[in-house]
Order: C-alpha cells, then sequence, then structure tokens
C-alpha cells in the first residue's frame, strides 16, 4: 500500500502495483501494524533468525536412515529443492501483526495491555491443585500471554489444563 486517502466515510487505496480502488468505511477494517512499534521489528527479526537456525541445526542432526531417504529422494529428483526450514518459510511471509494478537502483545509487552483482562471471580481446579499452580492459572486467565514452565514432575500440566479451554 502506498498511499490511503480519505473521504468522509470512503476511502481511496493505492497499491503498490499501481492499483487503486474506492472502499466504504463499512468495507474495511482499519489495524495498525504491530512491526511498525517500539522494538517489535527487531524482536520479530530475532524470531526469524532462530527459526532459521533452528531448521538448519535440525536439518544437519538428521539420522543415517534420513540421509539415506534423501539420498533416495535425490536419484528420483535429480533436482530436489533445498533442505525445508518450514518455521523460516512462515516467519519471511509474515510482513502484517493485527496490533489486537497475543504476538503483538509477546512484541510490544505494555503493562497497560492487561488492564482490560481479568480473572474470573470463580475458577474450577478439576483435578485439584497447590498454590504455586492456582498462581499460574489465575495469572494465565489475567493476561494475554503466560509461559508456565518448571523442571520435570511439579505438575506443570494440571494448570495448563485448567485454563486451556478457557482461553
Amino acid at each position: 500500500m502506498t498511499k490511503i486517502l480519505r473521504f468522509g466515510t470512503w476511502y481511496r487505496l493505492f497499491y503498490n502495483n499501481g492499483f487503486d480502488r474506492a472502499y466504504s468505511q463499512e468495507e474495511l477494517v482499519i489495524s495498525q501494524n504491530a512491526l511498525s512499534s517500539g522494538n517489535a521489528d527487531s524482536c520479530f527479526d530475532y524470531l526469524r533468525q532462530m527459526a532459521e537456525l533452528v531448521g538448519r541445526e535440525l536439518n544437519k542432526k538428521g539420522g543415517e536412515e534420513e540421509k539415506v531417504e534423501k539420498e533416495k529422494e535425490v536419484e528420483e529428483n535429480p533436482d530436489p529443492a533445498e533442505d525445508v526450514n518450514i518455521l523460516q518459510n512462515r516467519y519471511d511471509k509474515i510482513n502484517f501483526v493485527g496490533s489486537d494478537t497475543v504476538l503483538a502483545a509477546y512484541l510490544n509487552p505494555s503493562p497497560s495491555a492487561n488492564t482490560g483482562r481479568r480473572c474470573p471471580k470463580r475458577i474450577l481446579f478439576p483435578y485439584g491443585c497447590n498454590r504455586s499452580q492456582k498462581s499460574a492459572v489465575t495469572q494465565a486467565l489475567s493476561h494475554q500471554v503466560s509461559v508456565i514452565q518448571g523442571p520435570p514432575g511439579t505438575g506443570k500440566p494440571r494448570p495448563s489444563s485448567t485454563s486451556s479451554p478457557t482461553c
């Protein structure tokens, strides 16, 4: 998009390919790109680079069976595509992140973003829980983005199963 002009309740959008069109206000949803605020673009670029590195490492660590399979593919198809990094390919295709998404909240953390979310007055814990698990569920339901982590055997699936159906 190169330019947007507003005429009362109508908008004229000009696209990069030279095409332009008028839209009524009812036809459009105007949303800010979260990648254009603060350090979001550099944070997202970091995630993209990590996806590339992880993909390279996974391709390197392929077992002997995978190497044999790849050799068979090369014999059958003399011009195979290079190793595919699905995650990196997905990151490369993203050029817009809506400001109302969870990814936007992660890229642009803000204490004020959580003011609209309130934990329900009553939470059901179908499997029981300890104080730490109850706190984790309360935090998960009160914030747009939450990470529950801990060593093995500390009951992480319980808070996750309690909060997942409501999220």
